[in-house]
């Protein structure tokens, strides 16, 4: 944890702010401590959540056999997909929870080109289109324009995963745009935390966090306050 002299409740509170998904600038006003104050203890929030979700990965011997894309980068307004660089990301699906991991980032005008490259090696691979709301799925030499709407046309191997993909990769690019784009460095710490709030929701997001970080002490409800 960073060296500052705040008090543990405090700490914890602000620990519930970050789970409940307060902005720092939120979490500052509620608390009085400083915006960059707060983002230090959100950075370190977050790398906690990076080593136990890997550390989850390794429990379930999760091999990434599929990979998928989010815009992590080069979001400035007037600039097309071509234009812009993206960040992919493999994913494993195990228990009904999601698994990620970073992998290469590849200009938008190669994306289309990476994916049929990954899918003739035995990946499936998402292409997202039209910011996440619909996209193609690459298997092999086949290819499918997948949409909310058309899931039940898929053929029935490819359905169940095309509709987990599709719901988590919108729920990452939203967390993405939240930030108005997110550097290369720290995309990493986002998608590991994006996983986690997927996988445990808030609660218990809470509970695992507080464990690592106050081990002696018992976690608290997370109470309903607005910013």
């Amino acid at each position: 944890m960073p060296h500052a002299r705040i008090a543990q409740r405090k700490l914890e509170k602000i620990l519930q702010y970050f789970c409940q998904d307060f902005t720092a600038t939120q979490t500052s006003l509620l608390t009085g401590v400083s915006r960059v104050t707060i983002n230090k203890y959100y950075d370190q929030f977050r790398r906690t959540i990076l080593a136990y979700q890997h550390a989850a990965m390794e429990t379930i011997g999760a091999e990434l056999l599929h990979e998928y894309e989010v815009v992590s980068e080069g979001m400035t307004k007037g600039k097309n997909l071509l234009q812009q660089k993206i960040q992919l990301f493999g994913m494993h699906i195990a228990k009904g929870k999601i698994y990620t991991q970073a992998t290469s980032v590849v200009e938008g005008s190669q994306l289309i080109a990476h994916a049929r490259n990954w899918a003739q090696k035995g990946s499936t691979v998402y292409a997202s289109l039209r910011n996440g709301c619909e996209g193609i799925l690459f298997q092999g030499s086949n290819h499918f324009r997948v949409c909310k709407s058309n899931l039940a046309a898929l053929p029935e191997q490819y359905r169940d995963c095309a509709g987990s993909v599709m719901q988590f990769f919108t729920y990452v690019q939203h967390r993405v745009k939240k930030f108005h784009g997110v550097c290369t460095q720290k995309f990493v710490l986002h998608l590991k935390e994006s996983e986690m709030r997927f996988n445990e929701g808030q609660e218990r997001m809470y509970k695992i966090l507080h464990k690592s970080l106050f081990p002696s002490s018992t976690p608290k409800e997370l109470t309903g306050v607005e910013a």
